[in-house]
């Protein structure tokens, strides 16, 4: 039995999100509605990071997959309103998310 785990992080896609804003539409059809954010723990999916206070975030419905899967669910997420840099792709999760409570997400990958 192979027992041997590859971590692979990744924020939202980037071409997922800018048809959300230029929409102005989440992919379930809710209104994106900005406003500032608290600082107080807003997990950004665009960049994996905590929103700043007063930064311009909006909460958005999401789907992770594209395709059908089990997995397959609906669920709100923090992004910024405005495209920001984003995350790159990395083999470990980002400092300020390092701790605290999250949900890892498996995908099956054929080599």
């Amino acid at each position: 039995m192979d027992t041997a785990t590859d971590l692979l992080v990744q924020a939202i896609d980037r071409t997922r999100l800018d048809e959300v804003r230029r929409n102005d539409a989440d992919g379930h059809g809710n209104q994106v509605a900005p406003f500032a954010a608290t600082g107080q723990g807003e997990p950004l999916r665009c960049c994996l990071r905590y929103a700043e206070p007063e930064e311009h975030i909006a909460l958005i419905s999401y789907a992770p997959f594209d395709h059908p899967s089990v997995w397959t669910e609906v669920g709100p997420v923090y992004i910024h309103a405005a495209p920001c840099d984003g995350y790159p792709t990395s083999e470990r999760l980002p400092a300020q998310l390092s701790t605290g409570p999250r949900l890892l997400r498996t995908a099956r990958t054929t080599p």
